[in-house]
């Protein structure tokens, strides 16, 4: 942003940046699967198919500032997931890495376009994103014999006022509405005290999205945070929400 608030025009993407291939991808995994073999153990259990896609035309809009299509993340999914796979047949690949809330249902372009509009999704059979990807990747492996994701992979933060982060309020009120909003993680009652205005019940509404499109996927939360780390309430909502993990058979989550 300039110091009038507009948007400053991004340089191409070529000039301060190099694009990391398919190729590039899987020559990096042989390199280390060589020296894993060379130490006898292995030093990567995990390949997480980049980050939060669909802000990638605001986070890094200098080499990608178009929003991300339902369209884009399959290719990139099966031309970068195709590329760990072939170099490391063993893998554990996760992704998307969906940032959140919205991300689970729609694509950056209908962000832009308004969700109300949703271009894309209407473009895909009105399918939310993250079930339409996955029956897509689930037809990919039943036509082609190659499995290109093993684990689903979100992200989670409680989007109530002042809630997550490490500025996170402290007060009585906003540690009691940080020690309730995990219940988003669970909870079918729990009405999100936020703009999103419904039972967000991650867990099991993630489990029944994959059992119902792309069964036998892992799920993990890539990213989470309750905020106020150095607060009692901070430190109560991470262990309701370790504990909630655990319950519902969460593959992994990295705080």
């Amino acid at each position: 942003m300039s110091v009038d608030d507009a948007m400053i025009t991004a340089s191409t993407a070529g000039s301060a940046s190099a694009a990391s291939t398919p190729d590039t991808i899987k020559r990096w995994v042989e390199r280390i699967r060589t020296e894993d073999a060379s130490r006898g153990r292995r030093s990567v259990h995990m390949y997480i198919l980049d980050n939060e896609p669909m802000l990638w035309n605001s986070t890094h809009r200098d080499v990608h500032p178009d929003p991300v299509t339902y369209d884009e993340l399959l290719d990139r999914t099966l031309r970068y997931g195709a590329a760990v796979r072939a170099a490391d047949p063993d893998a554990v690949i996760a992704g998307p890495a969906l940032w959140g809330w919205p991300a689970y249902f729609f694509s950056a372009k209908d962000a832009a376009e308004g969700f109300q509009k949703k271009p894309d999704r209407l473009a895909h059979g009105d399918t939310p994103l993250l079930a339409w990807y996955l029956q897509k990747l689930r037809a990919h492996e039943q036509s082609k014999g190659t499995r290109i994701l093993d684990v689903v992979d979100v992200h989670f933060y409680p989007q109530q006022q002042g809630v997550f982060g490490q500025n996170g309020g402290i007060d009585a009120k906003t540690s009691a509405l940080r020690i309730r909003s995990t219940r988003a993680l669970w909870d079918p009652s729990y009405v999100d005290e936020s703009w999103i205005g419904e039972a967000v019940q991650l867990i099991p509404r993630m489990k029944k999205i994959i059992a119902e499109n792309y069964p036998g996927r892992g799920f993990m939360i890539g990213e989470y945070n309750f905020g106020a780390e150095d607060h009692p309430s901070g430190g109560l909502a991470v262990a309701e929400a370790l504990g909630r993990f655990a319950e519902g058979g969460v593959t992994a989550a990295f705080y």
